[in-house]
């Protein structure tokens, strides 16, 4: 991943809020019995999910092309006004582009669409639709029937979700080009909170290393 991109992962966008919230209960239920680990693998998904608008959303009036939304009165609209859109297979796409955002699928599903379709927004074209692959299965494999029917009881899922997860982060931010004048709506923190919270500590009167309890 270039630079310090996986910085956004604990930065302040929805997406790293999921991923922290989803590593804060893979740590806390580890090793533990009896649990529904489906609320971790949920977080992990949802995270992904939310990169995935991210990087549509940087790509806004970029000469891409998303999925429209199949809702009947957004059809009504788009075809009321006459704006352009392409049929690719099954599905129907319109132009990204900050005027139609009200008109796209905002679904995993196109997302995934989206990264196979629009190969320009790679540094290298030709993985495209190998990334899409890859979020495709990831996107089966965490709706594997948990969240319906089933309770997961199985770390292994855990463990091979988070495991993937983590993957696609660095395979997403380390593929895509993020335009530098944009690198900022990825909120990643120029200020390591920690070494702050430190300083503070180390600077408060009458710090020692001698604490009291009463």
């Amino acid at each position: 991943m270039s630079g310090q991109l996986f910085r956004t992962m604990t930065g302040g966008n929805e997406y790293a809020d999921s991923f922290i919230t989803s590593e804060w209960l893979y740590h806390s239920l580890k090793g533990r019995r009896n649990f529904d680990y489906t609320s971790v693998i949920s977080g992990y998904l949802k995270s992904i999910e939310q990169l995935l608008y991210k990087i549509v959303m940087l790509n806004v009036d970029n000469g891409c092309k998303i999925t429209m939304s199949t809702i009947s009165d957004i059809v009504y609209e788009v075809n009321k006004k006459g704006i352009i859109t392409y049929r690719f297979g099954r599905y129907t796409y319109i132009d990204l582009t900050s005027e139609q955002l009200q008109y796209i699928d905002s679904s995993i599903g196109s997302f995934e669409f989206f990264l196979r379709n629009n190969p320009s927004i790679f540094i290298e074209p030709t993985v495209s639709e190998h990334i899409a692959d890859m979020v495709c299965c990831f996107r089966k494999e965490c709706r594997n029937g948990y969240f319906h029917t089933h309770n997961l009881k199985n770390w292994e899922v855990v463990e091979k979700t988070r495991a993937n997860a983590i993957y696609l982060y660095f395979v997403l931010l380390g593929a895509c080009i993020i335009p530098k004048d944009k690198v900022k709506e990825l909120g990643i923190s120029t200020i390591d909170e920690f070494d702050e919270l430190c300083k503070k500590i180390r600077a408060f009167i009458g710090y020692n290393t001698d604490f009291s309890f009463e």
